[in-house]
């Protein structure tokens, strides 16, 4: 991930996710997001340096294969350069050391290089010999860019009938000996720039997955949440009603007038028609799905686009398929004409399949029959009268002391 795309993903996630945690989850989101930015920045820290190559390594590939140290200096064994590269930790620069005789020329010359004393010796590969380089010893003051011709330059002499006693072996004891002091080399640097950015990577990774855990997490928790509520308002006991004949309403909002025109007359009759019309603050899923649970009978005022799954748990799709599960007596009021089409698939369906199914189109005058109709329809064809209690619209349904939903 690049820089800006990681501080847009903490910046994004972090504000779509924060309003809907509680606030030491917040607290935590915020923590691990300002985590992420610092390892973002360890990150640009680490950055490793370079110093080019130049003269005639400038260009090609495969140049050196293989390295050995002496001093502050990397002395890189030739494979397809013609010479032998020298990297001075101390200065930061890059000279090279022409090959000549049998290693004038060609490619894949040396692989690998060792450094005894002060003298470099370079594997055989291609060639067929030892190539080995002795360089001067260092002194007070080094040339930090060597000339084209100095006059102490080395040569690299491959020696063609290698003895167990080279020619070109160094004095055991030379007259200078090289500094040995610990400096951290190139490679060194490296090393420990990589291991900054595999450790800011892991705790990258990490912070990642702490929000994943904590982003799905939150999902599980409001799921539980939901279920858990859901559970609560179906099992709570409701006050008492009086009265047997209850017809819970199904309709989309706004409330149609035609059936507040209907619980009306349904009043009159005795019979409870259900409208659940919540003020601001209400617990609709509560006063819904007790209800459905309470009514024996569900009236389903079908408008154009009644059984829609709009997202709420209380829609009339989740209120149709509760009742259905609940087995009630389920009847159909069609207020489409008949040549129009139901825009959902759940209202498609219940109003298809061979039911009896009343209308009143909006707008028009009260069918005289419907609610003779629905009367028989609950099988009270003469209306419900309360000996003990009056039958009034709107109070709760009675409590259900025993048994499971």
């Amino acid at each position: 991930m690049s820089k800006s795309g990681l501080r847009y993903f903490c910046l994004d996630f972090t504000l779509s996710t924060m309003p809907s945690l509680q606030s030491g989850s917040r607290m935590q989101l915020l923590f691990v997001a300002l985590s992420l930015l610092s390892c973002q920045r360890a990150v640009d820290a680490a950055n490793v340096s370079t110093v080019a190559t130049n003269g005639d390594a400038a260009t090609g590939i495969h140049k050196y294969n293989g390295a050995a140290v002496i001093g502050t200096s990397i002395y890189f064994a030739p494979s397809k350069q013609n010479n032998v590269g020298v990297f001075d930790t101390a200065t930061d620069t890059f000279s090279t050391v022409a090959t000549n005789g049998l290693a004038a020329t060609g490619s894949s010359k040396y692989s690998g290089a060792a450094a005894i004393g002060t003298s470099v010796y370079f594997a055989p590969y291609d060639q067929n010999n030892v190539g080995y380089i002795s360089p001067p010893p260092p002194t007070s003051a080094p040339t930090a860019i060597p000339t084209s011709t100095p006059s102490t330059t080395p040569t690299l002499t491959p020696s063609t009938t290698p003895t167990s006693t080279p020619t070109s072996m160094p004095d055991s004891t030379p007259t200078a000996t090289p500094s040995m002091t610990p400096t951290l080399s190139l490679s060194d640097e490296r090393v420990q720039n990589i291991s900054i950015v595999l450790s800011a990577s892991c705790v990258t990774l990490t912070c990642v997955a702490c929000l994943l855990v904590l982003f799905i997490g939150n999902r599980h928790n409001n799921s539980k949440m939901l279920y858990a509520s859901t559970l609560e308002l179906l099992e709570a006991p409701p006050t008492d009603v009086p009265g047997k004949a209850v017809i819970f309403g199904s309709m989309r909002f706004p409330v149609p007038p035609e059936a507040r025109a209907l619980a009306e007359a349904l009043q009159a009759k005795g019979v409870v028609l259900k409208i659940v019309d919540m003020m601001a603050g209400g617990d609709i899923d509560r006063e819904v799905f007790r209800w459905v649970r309470h009514a024996d009978n569900f009236l389903v005022f079908g408008c154009k686009r009644y059984g829609e799954d709009s997202g709420n748990s209380a829609s009339s799709y989740h209120e149709l398929k509760f009742a259905q599960a609940k087995r009630k007596n389920v009847m159909l009021l069609r207020m489409i004409p008949w040549t129009d089409t139901f825009q959902y698939l759940a209202a498609q369906v219940i109003f298809n399949q061979n039911d009896l199914v009343l209308t009143w189109l909006p707008g028009e005058p009260m069918p005289s029959t419907l609610v003779d109709d629905l009367l028989c329809a609950i099988g009270l064809p003469d209306g419900y009268s309360a000996d003990a209690n009056e039958v009034k619209l709107g109070v709760a349904p009675p409590a259900y002391h025993t048994g499971t939903i």
